[in-house]
This record gives C-alpha cells, sequence and structure tokens, in this order.
C-alpha cells in the first residue's frame, strides 16, 4: 500500500531534485527512498520500476530543457535569438547539470526529434547550421562539466564569437 500523501509527482519531483543535485551517477532507488523518507522496497509502491521512472525524468527533463530553449529564442530573432539561446543552453547546463545529463542519456536513435531543437533552429536555421551549433554548445557545456572552461570563462566573448559566425 503507497505511503499516504505521497505521490507519483513527489517521487518525480524527489527523483528530478536528486540527479539535479548529485548528477546521474549519483542516483539510487535507494537514496531516493531514503529522500522521501521510506523504506526502498515501497518505493516500488508508487513507480511501477527503475527504468520506467528514468524513462519519466528523462522525459521531464527533456521538456525542461526545451522550454527554457524555447523562451530564450520567445520573439528573437537572428543575433539577438542566437545570443539569448546560447546563454540559456549553457544556464542550464551549468545551473541543472544532472538533468542536462539525463537529456543526453535519453537521447535513442531513431526516436522522435526531441523538442529541444525547434528553438535551435529558430536560432541557427536548418541542416548544418544547427548541427554545428548543436555541436558547440553541447561541447561547452562538456568541457565546462569536467572543469576544461570556467562558467565565468568570458560568455561575452563565446557569444559574439558565435553570432559572429551567423554574419
Amino acid at each position: 500500500m503507497p505511503r499516504q500523501g505521497l505521490t507519483r509527482t513527489d517521487v518525480l519531483r524527489a527523483c528530478l531534485r536528486l540527479i539535479d543535485e548529485k548528477g546521474f551517477e549519483g542516483f539510487s532507488m535507494h537514496e531516493l527512498a531514503r529522500r522521501l523518507n521510506i523504506r526502498p522496497a515501497s518505493l516500488y509502491n508508487h513507480v511501477e520500476n527503475e527504468s520506467t521512472l528514468l524513462a519519466r525524468i528523462g522525459q521531464t527533463a527533456t521538456e525542461r530543457f526545451a522550454r527554457a530553449l524555447e523562451e530564450a529564442v520567445e520573439n528573437k530573432t537572428g543575433e539577438e535569438a542566437l545570443a539569448s539561446l546560447a546563454d540559456a543552453w549553457l544556464d542550464f547546463a551549468d545551473v541543472h547539470a544532472g538533468l542536462y545529463a539525463v537529456v543526453w542519456r535519453t537521447l535513442k536513435p531513431g526516436t522522435a526529434k526531441p523538442a529541444f531543437l525547434a528553438p535551435v533552429e529558430q536560432a541557427a536555421g536548418g541542416g548544418a547550421a544547427r548541427d554545428f551549433l548543436l555541436a558547440v554548445l553541447h561541447g561547452v557545456a562538456a568541457l565546462r562539466r569536467v572543469g576544461v572552461l570556467s562558467a565565468a570563462s568570458a560568455p561575452e566573448a563565446f557569444t559574439s564569437t558565435l553570432t559572429s559566425l551567423w554574419k
């Protein structure tokens, strides 16, 4: 019997917080149960299984990432949209590093186009320009994550360099 008052939404939120705080590598069902103040076995009264929960987390993380990018480019075009998209992308990757990692871990070849591509296409166009922008932004985010680049390392210089490529 599920713990009274604990909902699937509560479990999902706790899981998102755990992954955001400790990274995907720091996630475990045991730690999630501990945070919810229930026994690990009792967690399965609230979720079907770990893979289903992680699929929901992947979907939620991708939706949040897409929403952040959509808001960044809303009512913007050209260099302004590109600069705003870059700022939002790197901000999400820095502030929500765990969820950002989940977005990439849950992408599967041959599945539907991820929602976060629409704002990228809006800012950069399609084809090679879009692919280049994806590679640059993801590369910078990954290099920041491992400490090769710092989050403070001249974001304005990066953005101006990126936007100059579209002139």
